[in-house]
C-alpha cells in the first residue's frame, strides 16, 4: 500500500527575493491515504500563505501582468478585496478570503509551499552520498536533495556534486577502475568528454565539470575504484528518522 508524504518546498533565494525555483525539502508529514494528506496539505499551504510576506517572493514582487490580473480578479470575486494595494504591490493575503479560497489562490499563482508525493509500497527515495566528506549532496537552499529515482539527478546535477567531482585521475586503467576494459570503452565512445594520456597515465575530463552531462558523470563514477559519490536508497522511515 502506498504512503503519501508531504514535503516542504525550499524556494531558492537570490539575495533579493525567493524564487519559484528550488527543491523539495524536508518531510513534514506521512499519511496512509491521499485524502488525509491532501487535507493536511491545504492546512499547511494556507497557514504559510497567511503568515508569509508575499512581497518577498518573485511571483508577487516581480509578477507577470496577466497573472497578477487573474489573482486580483480572483480575490475581488471571492471577498471583494484586491490582492494588491493602490501602488500595485502585494504584501498579505486579503483577510476576507476563506481557507479554501486561499488554497485556490496558491494553486492559481503556482505558489505551493508544500507538495504531496506518493511513495509506492516498498519504495523510497534516492540520495547521493559523498564518502570523502561524509555527507549527502544538498544545495544552497536545501540541506539534502533526494528524489524518487536517479533520473532527476542525471538531468539536473546539483552544484555540490559538480564541485566535488575531480577533473583528472592519475594512474593506469587498473589503478583508476575496477573495470579497466569498460573504462577504456567509455573513454573511446565519449571522446568529446574524456581523454586518457597513455604516456602520463592520466584520465582527464575534456570539458569543465559544469559542462559534463549527468549521464556521463554517473557512467564514469560507476567505474571508479574510489567513487566520488554513492547512490543510496533511503526509505521514508529512514528519512523521517534523519529529520530530512
Amino acid at each position: 500500500m502506498s504512503v503519501f508524504v508531504i514535503r516542504h518546498f525550499d524556494f531558492a533565494y537570490n539575495d533579493e527575493w525567493y524564487m519559484k525555483d528550488g527543491e523539495l525539502g524536508r518531510i513534514k508529514a506521512v499519511f496512509d491515504n491521499r485524502a488525509s494528506a491532501e487535507a493536511e496539505l491545504q492546512r499547511l499551504v494556507v497557514k504559510f500563505m497567511r503568515a508569509e510576506e508575499l512581497s518577498g517572493h518573485e511571483v508577487f514582487c516581480e509578477p507577470e501582468e496577466e497573472l497578477m490580473g487573474k489573482l486580483n480578479a480572483f480575490c475581488l470575486e471571492r471577498c471583494g478585496e484586491a490582492l494588491t494595494d493602490e501602488y500595485g504591490d502585494a504584501y498579505q493575503i486579503p483577510s476576507g478570503l476563506n481557507d479554501t479560497d486561499v488554497f485556490e489562490l496558491a494553486k492559481l499563482a503556482d505558489f505551493m509551499s508544500y507538495q504531496v508525493v506518493e511513495v509506492p509500497d516498498g519504495g523510497g527515495f534516492v540520495a547521493l552520498w559523498l564518502p570523502a566528506e561524509e555527507r549527502y549532496v544538498g544545495s544552497y537552499d536545501t540541506e539534502m536533495i533526494y528524489h524518487p529515482s536517479s533520473e532527476p539527478f542525471m538531468s539536473d546535477l546539483p552544484d555540490q556534486l559538480y564541485e566535488a567531482f575531480p577533473v583528472e585521475w592519475c594512474g593506469g586503467y587498473e589503478d583508476i577502475s575496477h573495470s579497466p576494459l569498460l573504462l577504456r570503452q567509455l573513454i573511446a565512445s565519449q571522446p568529446e568528454y574524456f581523454s586518457y594520456d597513455e604516456a602520463e597515465q592520466r584520465l582527464s575530463l575534456k570539458k569543465s565539470t559544469w559542462q559534463l552531462p549527468g549521464a556521463q558523470v554517473f557512467a564514469l563514477n560507476a567505474l571508479l575504484k574510489t567513487p566520488v559519490f554513492e547512490v543510496r536508497q533511503l526509505s521514508v522511515e529512514e528519512l523521517v528518522e534523519m529529520g530530512a
